[in-house]
């Protein structure tokens, strides 16, 4: 069993295609629940939805952005 994270982005969607073509079992980390793709319509495939970011980064997207401060423009 492998397993791919991504695996219904347009590349991870055709690596899982591939992989399952050649006889492997997948199963797909997908942070956002989504449907499967047209390339793996049928297939036998796992979904599972998780982050698999560090915590650290996963606490960071619910923060407010930090004010970028004065940006200077250009030209007249």
């Amino acid at each position: 069993m492998i397993l791919v994270t991504g695996g219904l982005g347009f590349i991870g969607s055709h690596t899982v295609r591939a992989l399952l073509d050649l006889g492997e079992d997948c199963v797909v980390v997908q942070r956002h629940a989504r449907e499967l793709p047209a390339v793996l319509a049928g297939a036998r495939v796992e979904v599972e939805q998780a982050d698999v970011r560090p915590r650290r980064a996963q606490r960071a997207k619910r923060q407010p952005p930090p004010h970028p401060g004065p940006v200077a423009k250009s030209g007249g």
